[in-house]
């Protein structure tokens, strides 16, 4: 199905689609909205879901390596859903469960669970992704939880 006017296909292009994926609209996901996948050719109106920045689907599984003083050299995973939650399995620290939303190239993240941010410490970053769209690089705009911020902030990830 091919997006009409006014909406957007979401996902990675393949060849042969005409399908644009120019512009990000707000991501604040909710299940009642439908979950979209990478890949998916699900549409949505403008102005509602995505979970995109610059064509790259941010849906999927991440990993990297923290550099930051206090994790340096430990390794996670990121596991992030189309629904707006995401777990982070932190190598012999357990884990971390947060909602995210990622509006344009800026994304928020709020921890829920596992985590000694308060659930109003929100942290937004902007996303730059590898023109593979594989690789992302986070580059922290404001984060309430120091912590979170000071490893976050500048953290590269890939997908698995």
């Amino acid at each position: 199905m091919a997006p009409s006017a006014g909406r957007q296909r979401y996902g990675p292009s393949v060849a042969g689609d005409t399908a644009s994926e120019s512009g990000s609209v707000d991501a604040s996901h909710s299940v009642s909205e439908g979950a979209v996948s990478q890949g998916a050719d699900a549409t949505t109106d403008a102005g509602n879901v995505s979970n995109e920045a610059g064509g790259c689907s941010f849906v999927g599984t991440w990993t990297g390596t923290y550099s930051c003083s206090t994790m340096n050299g430990v390794g996670f995973t990121w596991a992030i859903n189309a629904d707006g939650t995401a777990i982070g399995t932190i190598s012999g620290k357990g884990t971390v469960d947060q909602t995210w939303s990622l509006t344009g190239d800026t994304l928020s993240i709020t921890d829920t669970g596992g985590s000694s941010c308060g659930s109003s410490s929100v942290g937004t970053y902007t996303v730059a992704f590898s023109a593979s769209c594989n690789q992302a690089t986070l580059t922290e705009i404001d984060d309430l939880c120091t912590g979170r911020g000071n490893c976050v902030g500048g953290l590269v990830v890939a997908r698995q």
